[in-house]
């Protein structure tokens, strides 16, 4: 029995050590969307910026910021987000945008502040392009935040699982412009 034991532990032990590796082996792409409202069936995506991390290294020069020139409405995105007109008229058009998007998280683990916004407003955008794109995994910063709060007993306020206090607590930091990169960037 004991040597049973021994080795159900032992196997275990290996695949969970296989597992981390493929993990930390995996390549990674951080995304953040920004969005002129909360309601993927009402509001648009008015910019994307992602940043590859390949093998624990975040590879800062194939960082990529794209706008969708085809918003019909920034309602506040100058005020959240400081896009302007100027802004979109020099983006791309949404066929493009969508297409780099897919294929910018198309296999990879994805990492968002809030993926069911995120994700949502995503099917929406490669339902009506009728291109698909799975990432492998989805990592949710928000998420991870609020579980690591209340497995340390804490009360959670309005504002503790904000992109910025997220930030300080994950070690994350702004470091690029424009500001879609802020949910980005990271440092440690």
């Amino acid at each position: 029995m004991v040597t049973h034991c021994i080795q159900f532990f032992s196997k275990w032990w290996h695949r969970q050590q296989i597992a981390k590796q493929q993990f930390i082996d995996s390549d990674f792409v951080v995304v953040d969307l920004e969005l002129t409202g909360l309601d993927a069936k009402q509001h648009e995506v008015v910019s994307a910026a992602w940043l590859p991390i390949t093998k624990q290294c975040i590879q800062l020069n194939d960082a990529v910021h794209i706008v969708n020139k085809e918003v019909k409405s920034l309602a506040q995105s100058p005020v959240f987000h400081g896009l302007c007109h100027n802004d979109v008229e020099q983006g791309i058009d949404l066929k493009s945008f969508t297409a780099q998007l897919a294929q910018a998280i198309e296999g990879k683990l994805v990492v968002f502040h809030h993926s069911h916004l995120d994700m949502a407003f995503i099917r929406e955008l490669f339902k009506a392009s009728g291109i698909h794109a799975r990432p492998a995994l989805i990592l949710d910063t928000l998420s991870i935040e609020r579980r690591r709060l209340l497995s340390q007993g804490h009360e959670i306020a309005l504002d503790d699982l904000t992109l910025e206090q997220c930030r300080g607590s994950l070690w994350f930091t702004p470091v690029l412009e424009p500001p879609c990169f802020n949910g980005c960037t990271s440092h440690g």
